[in-house]
């Protein structure tokens, strides 16, 4: 939540810096034109990178020769595909993010720090090695469910990767 707090925040900011610059800066018209427009384009920037967000899902189809991943209806970095036979094993990461100050003078002691995580799929590959399927999914439970699904699809049988997530675990943290 505190993220979208921020976008929506720097959204409407950098949206009113262009109108101040606008109405402000009338004398030197060239000038105040190029910085309105870089402004007005980092705005729709922002704004795209919201709207993505909030509006695009992603689509995972798998069938006997390809897996296919395709984030829709915006345009957004991912979409790929890969050849399914060159697959060996498809597994779960967790990723621990730290934020925050850490030790700050001016609060006497410690500052604000919080920990998240996000969880990856991630295949092995004969000819690549690791490669990422898809990152940033919230949950163990889903992360784990896709990897489920796939496998059982294709026949893989599970077999254990360094670095992967315990299904029973109720936290393990890996750091990258």
């Amino acid at each position: 939540m505190r993220m979208w707090i921020h976008v929506l925040g720097g959204t409407f900011f950098i949206a009113g810096t262009v109108v101040v610059f606008a109405v402000r800066n009338q004398q030197p018209q060239a000038q105040a034109t190029g910085i309105s427009y870089l402004f007005l384009i980092a705005a729709m920037g922002v704004f795209y990178y919201v709207m993505a967000i909030l509006l695009n899902k992603t689509r995972i189809t798998v069938d006997r020769s390809t897996i296919r991943i395709k984030h829709y209806p915006l345009f957004w970095p991912g979409n790929h595909q890969m050849d399914v036979r060159l697959i060996t094993q498809f597994y779960v990461k967790q990723t621990l993010v730290r934020r925050g100050r850490g030790h700050s003078i001016l609060l006497c002691g410690e500052g604000y720090q919080y920990e998240t995580s996000w969880f990856e799929l991630r295949a092995r590959e004969k000819v690549r090695g690791d490669v990422k399927i898809l990152d940033k999914l919230p949950s163990r439970k889903q992360a784990l469910l896709i990897e489920h699904e796939i496998e059982n699809f294709l026949g893989i049988q599970n077999q254990p990767v360094y670095g992967e997530v315990d299904p029973d675990a109720k936290t393990k943290f890996t750091s990258s």
